[in-house]
């Protein structure tokens, strides 16, 4: 292994998981960028997981359960104490690399050392491994078109506008990055990996490899599944808590650049429909504009999204494909079942005695007008 190979943490935070955590453990392991730490961080889970985790042999992984339930964001802070990669990866405890994701997002960091992390496109599937057909990939939009590195005032309005383009797992960032941005909140439930990506994007450039490099599974079990009721109130959560812990880095922007860029962002999401949200909170006020932070926060929280309740619905909606796909698979097995064949071949001549037996106990009535 040459010197040169850098250390990279992928930590594998899981809980309950039995059913895909072999999967996604292979997936880490079976990377083409060999110099990896794994830790898999297990929230006390009552299934099979931890001793599936532990069943695999390989040097490079570590298997700790904590000694109580920490929650997402200590949960995930566990990578920075644990491992000493320049380079760290979250991975999701039911998704899936491919064999040369590390490997790309490496040389990109590598390629460009401004960038405070990298990201890539990420494919969308069901509980077998299918590609979910109308939800193919992850958010998306017209910037993500090939690789590139993103300026960090353009892209931090942009994420914090628009939907979030990051899938968690597919992100590759500097150790020193998140450190210096303050790590994951440990406060947030719901949404602290945009909101983290929002303050490192505040601080640094960050880069985009424009290739599916992991499968973000979506199923019935997920733990985000729980919040999607909650979707508005977590989105505008992370836009504010990212604002304001942003606050002395957007204090340094240019006010009428960043309001101009704000202005134009908007143009484009009204412009595609993604959401009504209205150019005239926008405008700075007469008289000039003071405390840029302040400012931007105001116009975040001024920004009605009906999306949010849309996007809720239409997971809720893959969910419930999901579960009529079991319940079709589950009826077409009975079906096949010798107990059915056994009760359908009985149909018939049931039938036949019904018609009999229905005839002759009216016969048998008294006639009540008598």
């Amino acid at each position: 292994m040459p010197d040169a190979m850098k250390t990279v943490t992928v930590a594998i935070p899981c809980g309950d998981s039995e059913a895909y955590i072999a999967e996604s453990i292979e997936s880490v392991l079976a990377q083409t960028y060999r110099n990896l730490e794994i830790f898999v961080l297990d929230e006390r889970s009552t299934d099979r997981t931890l001793e599936i985790a532990r069943g695999f042999r390989d040097p490079r992984l570590t298997v700790r359960q904590n000694p109580e339930r920490l929650g997402i964001g200590a949960n995930w802070n566990q990578a920075f104490r644990l491992g000493i990669g320049p380079y760290v990866v979250i991975h999701h405890q039911d998704d899936v690399m491919t064999p040369d994701a590390v490997e790309r997002k490496v040389a990109f960091m590598e390629a460009n050392p401004s960038a405070g992390m990298v990201f890539s496109r990420a494919e969308v599937i069901d509980e077998r491994g299918a590609m979910l057909p109308r939800q193919g990939q992850w958010f998306s939009n017209e910037l993500l078109d090939r690789d590139r590195l993103f300026d960090s005032m353009p892209f931090f309005l942009t994420l914090l506008l628009r939907k979030n383009m990051i899938c968690c797992p597919s992100v590759l960032f500097r150790r020193e990055a998140a450190l210096a941005a303050g790590g994951f909140d440990e406060e947030m439930e719901f949404t602290l990996d945009w909101e983290m990506w929002l303050r490192m994007a505040a601080a640094r450039p960050v880069g985009y490899v424009d290739r599916a490099t992991v499968r973000y599974r979506v199923h019935g079990d997920m733990e985000s599944r729980r919040h999607f009721a909650r979707l508005g109130r977590h989105y505008h959560e992370a836009r504010v808590r990212a604002v304001e812990r942003s606050a002395r880095i957007l204090g340094e922007w240019p006010t009428d650049r960043v309001l101009a860029e704000m202005a134009g962002i908007i143009r484009q999401v009204e412009e595609r429909a993604e959401t009504p949200l209205g150019l005239d909170t926008v405008r700075p006020p007469a008289g000039g504009v003071t405390g840029l932070p302040a400012r931007i926060a105001e116009i975040v929280a001024g920004l009605t999204d009906p999306r949010d309740r849309v996007v809720a619905l239409c997971r809720e909606i893959e969910h419930l494909d999901l579960e009529c796909a079991a319940l079709r698979k589950a009826v077409g097995e009975y079906e096949r079942s010798a107990s059915f064949r056994l009760g359908r071949a009985l149909l018939a001549p049931m039938r036949r005695l019904k018609a009999v037996v229905r005839p002759a106990r009216g016969r048998g009535r008294p006639d009540p007008a008598r």
